[in-house]
């Protein structure tokens, strides 16, 4: 379907940029308050690709057989390449709704009982060395320079995830702004109609602090540093030190996929390691290639495989 499905006129799928755009406000945050602590939360939103519902002269060609039940799709598909397209619009709309209503400070106590249920960790200690940012011509702080006002918080959503950061007295009303975007955008919680639409047991495990592990990535606001965290950087030192040491002659399909995915991780935080990643992919490729030629000159049984794929074909 992915084939067939044209994608030209969707609009453009830009939550990869969520990361770097918090990134860019930790900075600015930092700047306007030297000597805070810096919090940071995220908020995952309920099966955000079955939102965007799907016409339904299209509902039977996303189907799918298992078995002998023929299953419709009424919403869109994991794996679709128009579902990010589509639940583009909704994640623009929340995010703008809740800088919107940056200034309805009543609204921490409408969604008190979500708020009851995340735990912050303990403030500063008055003797902690926050590292500081320098400021730029493109990056001024968090504060109009015209009026001195206070900037909004900006939302910033990667696909589910609701990335947030602020000084501690405005992360309770951050994040009652993103409640109440989301359900304003995706409905309010109705039992007796629909789930609701922010993941709960999330929320219950979620600590507010200034290190948090968002996509992957460890981030530090009293250090001012994107990192791996420790426990991560183990496994990627055990994969290395017992399935890629000197003395490996031969490697499987599953071992290179672990290995590219935990570099390509360790890739978002240490730049230079971009480099070596597509290194790392010709020599897949090559490898795959080089199998495929033996097994089809040594394998009856995989040459007459691939004979039946391409007849299908």
């Amino acid at each position: 379907m992915n084939m067939m499905t044209p994608i030209e006129a969707e609009l453009a799928v830009t939550f990869g940029t969520a990361f770097l755009k918090l990134c860019t406000w930790i900075w600015n945050l930092r700047k306007s308050y030297p000597n805070e602590d810096i919090l940071l939360a995220f908020v995952d939103v309920s099966s955000c690709f079955r939102f965007p519902r799907m016409a339904a002269d299209l509902a039977g060609a996303f189907g799918f057989i298992i078995g002998t039940c023929f299953f419709v799709a009424n919403a869109g598909v994991f794996g679709s390449v128009c579902s990010a397209s589509s639940w583009e619009p909704f994640r623009i709309a929340i995010a703008a709704i809740a800088q919107a209503c940056f200034i309805c400070h009543h609204l921490t106590s409408k969604h008190a009982d979500l708020l009851k249920l995340i735990r912050f960790d303990i403030a500063a200690p008055a003797n902690t060395q926050f590292v500081q940012a320098q400021r730029c011509s493109r990056n001024d702080g968090v504060f109009d320079q015209q009026h001195k006002n206070r900037l909004p918080t900006p939302h910033n959503i990667y696909v589910d995830d609701y990335l947030l950061a602020e000084v501690r007295p405005r992360m309770p009303q951050a994040l009652a702004l993103a409640f109440e975007a989301v359900f304003t955008v995706m409905g309010k919680p109705e039992l007796f109609r629909r789930p609701i639409v922010v993941v709960v047991d999330k929320l219950m495990e979620l600590i507010v602090s200034h290190i948090q592990i968002l996509l992957g990535l460890e981030i530090n606001t009293r250090a001012m540093t994107v990192g791996i965290s420790p426990q991560y950087r183990a496994e990627v030192l055990h994969i290395l030190q017992s399935t890629w040491h000197s003395g490996c002659q031969s490697f499987t399909v599953k071992e290179m996929e672990l290995l590219v995915g935990k570099l390509g991780r360790i890739a978002q935080a240490f730049r230079p390691l971009y480099y070596l990643m597509s290194h790392l992919y010709s020599s897949l490729a090559y490898a795959l290639r080089a199998n495929k030629a033996y097994l089809v000159t040594t394998s009856r049984q995989f040459k007459k495989l691939v004979d039946t794929s391409t007849r299908i074909d």
